[in-house]
């Protein structure tokens, strides 16, 4: 049995396609054996390894979740490129990249807890935009936003390493027919039990106007069949462009920039829609700040926390910042 699951995964991979032969495979990575958070980053020594998998704390015995708290955002990196945005954060919680003047750059760090390096220039994302990271079963992935061509309206990617991308189908919950507006800013989060949640942007008016939407699989089992999404109809005003949205690994935590800002929705569970979004004080400045990417951090106390990372010019150009979360 073993034997013929390896088969079918290589057969799959092969085929630019991942189709998951056992709905067990659609859950997050072995912290185990991968030594790896949610999907996302490094665990810390000494802190919670359960497998998120089979043995999560059970909401009733868990500590209440109370709104977003983030402490003073500091600058990432040495050597910054000016202008950068559209920053994302690898799986394995070490490297961090963004984009500058149309141009791809990366930095690392030795662990979650270290500082980032020097900026370099990288092509891994060439011609690509607003990617976000995760993985299904340890396999890397990326969704990227990309465009036909100067002026029409960009859609989404579905990504695996080594780099090769293809379309990624988003349909309308409501009716099923497919988007075709202005897309962008995806970001994903792979639950414990193996969901995929997407939130998004649809511009119908193009990249001027922007509203958040929030996706789920068409198919468990089967990425490439692409995502159902509907307005997240309580955080978008209206005169308002809410850009970039980032989805926490829990599903429970929403950011996005608006109006040279940072705002928040935070809902109790999953089966709770999120509420009108509020401003994020703690992180937000009297200059622009925009682009989110949430990864997670070991619990505290058992309550959960989050690495955000912005962009903003608060410092007189355009350079990449970090705050710790906790809620």
């Amino acid at each position: 049995m073993l034997k013929r699951r390896i088969g079918v995964l290589l057969l799959s991979l092969l085929a630019g396609c991942w189709v998951s032969p056992d709905e067990s495979l659609w859950k997050s990575r072995d912290a185990r054996a991968e030594g790896v958070s949610a999907d996302h980053g490094p665990r810390e020594a000494g802190t919670d390894t359960r497998n998120l998998d089979t043995d999560s704390v059970p909401v009733d015995t868990a500590p209440p979740l109370g709104p977003v708290t983030c402490g003073a955002p500091e600058n990432v990196g040495t050597s910054s490129p000016t202008n950068v945005s559209e920053v994302a954060l690898r799986i394995d919680g070490l490297e961090l990249v963004g984009k500058a003047g149309g141009s791809w750059h990366t930095t690392s760090r030795s662990a979650q807890d270290q500082p980032f390096g020097d900026w370099t220039s990288t092509s891994m994302l060439s011609g690509k935009q607003d990617p976000t990271f995760f993985s299904i079963k340890g396999i890397e992935m990326a969704v990227v936003a990309a465009s036909p061509g100067s002026g029409l309206p960009r859609f989404l990617e579905l990504c695996t390493f080594p780099f090769s991308c293809q379309k990624l189908t988003v349909r309308e919950k409501s009716d099923g027919q497919e988007v075709t507006f202005d897309m962008d800013g995806a970001s994903v989060a792979v639950l414990a039990d193996g969901t995929v949640l997407m939130a998004h942007n649809i511009g119908p008016g193009g990249s001027n106007s922007a509203d958040v939407y929030l996706a789920t699989l068409v198919d468990a089992k089967d990425i490439t069949k692409g995502f159902e999404t509907e307005e997240v109809s309580a955080v978008n005003q209206p005169n308002h462009k809410e850009d970039d949205p980032a989805l926490s690994h829990d599903g429970l935590v929403l950011m996005y920039g608006a109006e040279d800002e940072i705002w928040v929705s935070e809902r109790p569970d999953l089966s709770s829609s999120f509420p009108a979004a509020r401003k994020l004080t703690d992180v937000n400045s009297t200059s622009s700040d925009f682009g989110p990417y949430l990864a997670p951090l070991p619990p505290s106390g058992g309550k959960p926390r989050y690495e955000l990372f912005l962009s903003s010019d608060r410092d007189g150009s355009l350079t990449v910042f970090r705050s710790e979360c906790t809620r």
